[in-house]
């Protein structure tokens, strides 16, 4: 029974096993890392602690043997220091920060990141002066502290385990008992229940007053109504046929009206309402397609607005988005029908000028570096000036794609920006 519950992915007992499963096994399994974190910092801690107590130990006679220059004793105290089984190395070091002696694992020989250590320093008095002699470096890594606490560590785990299979025992008895074999009783007789035939159908399998018992009861008061309300449903089906019918009509004119809309959209830029980059690519193919067939001129503008990124910097990209709208504006105002006005990206406006050469796209561009250099942004207490670079570029009959015209005006606007900004580049 409980196999059937768990192989129906979608029952809300499977799913409640699993949730209940999947929280105590979490908790299990971080309170158990925790515990075992602990363990492992306080070893660390004591292990550090003994090292600190070495220091109390041997620094006298490290102290005799450095002031006497006594390499053979000294490296007797570092060998029978290195061998105790919290230490993994030792560092000697002179006063002229020369290494003297080295036993073991140590930085000087190693970069492992598991290695810890409690340094101090060599001091000696002579004709009443402390002289420095050098620092002595006791070293210890992990390896020390998992030996330490291996047991515990195991301990940990397996109490762990054991209370994990125990509780597991006791979350299926309990599920079995009091979900499982209730629930299943119940969900047969509904399988069986005809809803052709509801009359007689009545469901009676739970015996206890809880939840299911209710649901029981909720299932057989539904199957009451469920022959009185389909006939009402019938009728209100065919009014609601007839309405809908009405609706779909106010619908289709809806959404008619709403899909112009989102095609207004998607070939506009939201902030400035000009076109967006889509729109210019799409709109300039047929621009171009249709002056090359004409033979007639068409010359691009690509403008950048200099230094943008300063203006949201300072003083936010609220200023920025109106320098935009504002810039915009400005521009188009002197523009004709006839021309394409796009925003493509960012602080990048494109213009392509229909039946115009370069000599007219550069003298329309220096006219709008002149007016937008002239005029003054103001917002509220913000006040601010500033300028446009522009690169100009004419349509070559080489030229197969837009982005021909626009990569050449593009690198136009490039030269513009290395020639000191506020300029007009053609190419």
């Amino acid at each position: 029974m409980i196999k059937l519950f768990l192989q129906n992915k979608h029952s809300i007992a499977y799913k409640l096993l699993k949730i209940v499963f999947t929280i105590y096994f979490s908790l299990t399994f971080v309170i158990t890392l925790s515990h075992m974190a602990i363990e492992y910092k306080a070893t660390k801690s004591r292990i550090q602690h003994e090292l600190f107590s070495l220091e109390k130990s041997f620094k006298e006679a490290i102290t005799t043997a450095m002031w006497e220059l006594n390499n053979e004793q000294l490296y007797a105290i570092a060998k029978g220091v290195s061998k105790l089984p919290v230490v993994k190395g030792i560092d000697i070091v002179n006063a002229k920060d020369e290494l003297q002696m080295s036993l073991g694992k140590t930085l000087v020989a190693s970069n492992k990141s598991d290695l810890f250590f409690h340094q101090f320093e060599i001091h000696r008095e002579f004709n009443n002066k402390v002289v420095f002699l050098g620092w002595v470096r006791f070293y210890s890594d992990s390896s020390v502290i998992i030996d330490q606490i291996k047991l515990g560590f195991f301990l940990i785990a397996l109490n762990a385990l054991i209370k994990s299979v125990l509780l597991t025992v006791l979350f299926l008895w309990a599920f079995r008992k009091y979900l499982f074999t209730p629930l299943n009783s119940l969900t047969q007789q509904v399988e069986k229940v005809n809803l052709d035939n509801v009359f007689d159908v009545h469901i009676d399998t739970v015996d206890e007053n809880n939840e299911l018992k209710l649901l029981e009861n909720g299932f057989n008061h539904m199957l009451k109504h469920i022959e009185h309300d389909r006939n009402k449903l019938d009728e209100r089906h065919k009014i609601q046929m007839a309405e809908l019918n009405q609706l779909v009509i106010k619908r289709t004119v809806k959404l008619d009206d709403a899909i112009n809309e989102l095609n207004k959209i998607a070939f506009s830029d939201p902030l400035t309402q000009i076109k967006n980059r889509r729109s210019f690519f799409e709109v300039g193919h047929t621009i171009l397609s249709v002056a090359k067939r004409e033979r007639k001129a068409v010359s691009l503008l690509m403008m950048d607005i200099d230094f943008f990124k300063k203006i949201n910097d300072s003083y936010g990209h609220h200023i920025g988005d109106e320098v935009l709208i504002d810039f915009t504006r400005k521009i188009a105002c002197q523009l004709r029908e006839s021309d394409l006005f796009a925003r493509i990206g960012g602080e990048e406006f494109a213009i392509i000028l229909s039946n115009t050469d370069s000599a007219g796209a550069q003298q329309l561009a220096e006219k709008i570096c002149k007016i937008i250099s002239l005029s003054t942004f103001n917002s509220g207490e913000v006040s601010l000036s500033y300028t446009v670079s522009i690169g100009v570029a004419q349509w070559r009959d080489e030229d197969t794609k837009i982005s021909a015209l626009l990569n050449r005006a593009d690198q136009a606007l490039y030269q513009a920006k290395n020639n000191g900004r506020n300029k007009v580049q053609t190419a």
